[in-house]
């Protein structure tokens, strides 16, 4: 129930119709456990596909995962998952497929190298929906437009807190990993450090070797870079990336010295578009002024 709440919950606020739950399938061959597929179409009539499986929890909200160095998730390898003693709550985790069709299986990942997308402790304490006020959640619209537009979803720091490992910060690169798959910006430094939606993935690079600016326009701009999106993306209903298809991925990296001679031209071109836009935008002022003034 838990699963279907919340992504009725998500489908309202993203617009997505003709949500449909399937009941508990098998990760498939060789890899234990079961999910449920989730299908949806989005606002453009788009249809996705995503998969979610159940994590248990400690009173603190910690994910019980003592599998005795095992990989496996298996019932024997895990006892106190079912623990009446140690479980207090329920997370909601989102699972990804790779390439092969095989669901992505991270043994020291306490969240079996998915996302932590909800807890039933949120639920209980009312942290479930999205907030007025607080630390904000970057989503693909932002990023389609180059962070331009303010965010409209926020969370309460403790959430935030939970959810740390999907932060973002000033200089990290923000990519789409459905839709418009690709779609990539780098976080300005003019907004606070926010949490990324599950949509999203970020990209952090080496400051020393890799200035952020360069990486986007390649990642953006580049048919090779982009071939080698599509190619990693295909193969299922929903077009999406997750970190390991990601870091599949080979791009050109050049000299220090050669990036920022790029990157100064495009914040020389950017700061010109602006003055111009600014111009254009007084102009226009004008024109309505005058057309007032003769016609009104």
């Amino acid at each position: 129930m838990l699963i279907q709440y919340k992504m009725l919950t998500d489908a309202q606020v993203n617009n997505y119709t003709d949500v449909k739950f399937s009941k508990w399938e098998d990760n498939g061959s060789g890899v234990d456990g079961k999910h449920v597929k989730a299908t949806y179409k989005d606002a453009d009539g788009k249809v996705y596909e995503r998969y979610f499986d159940y994590v248990t929890a400690d009173a603190d909200g910690n994910p019980i995962a003592d599998r005795n160095g095992s990989g496996s998730w298996g019932t024997a390898l895990t006892p106190n998952r079912d623990n009446a003693d140690k479980v207090r709550h329920i997370y909601i985790v989102e699972l990804f497929k790779e390439n092969n069709g095989k669901f992505h299986f991270n043994k020291n990942d306490n969240f079996k190298g998915g996302t932590a997308y909800f807890s039933e402790k949120d639920f209980v304490d009312g942290k479930d929906e999205y907030q007025n006020e607080g630390i904000a959640v970057w989503e693909i619209p932002q990023i389609n437009n180059g962070f331009t537009s303010k965010p409209t979803h926020f969370l309460t720091i403790e959430k935030a807190e939970q959810l740390k490992a999907y932060s973002i910060e000033p200089g990290d690169i923000a990519m789409s990993r459905k839709g418009n798959v690709g779609k990539c910006g780098v976080f300005p430094d003019y907004y606070e450090p926010g949490i990324i939606h599950s949509d999203v993935l970020r990209i952090r690079v080496d400051s020393k070797r890799v200035i952020p600016c360069f990486m986007m326009y390649q990642l953006h701009f580049s048919r090779a870079v982009q071939y080698q999106i599509e190619t990693v993306s295909s193969g299922a209903i929903m077009a999406g990336n997750n970190v390991t298809k990601l870091k599949q991925i080979e791009v050109y990296v050049p000299e220090y010295e050669l990036q920022q001679r790029f990157s100064g031209f495009v914040g020389k071109v950017d700061r010109q578009k602006l003055t111009i836009q600014q111009s254009l935008d007084k102009l226009e002022v004008l024109r309505k002024s005058l057309m007032q003034e003769y016609f009104g």
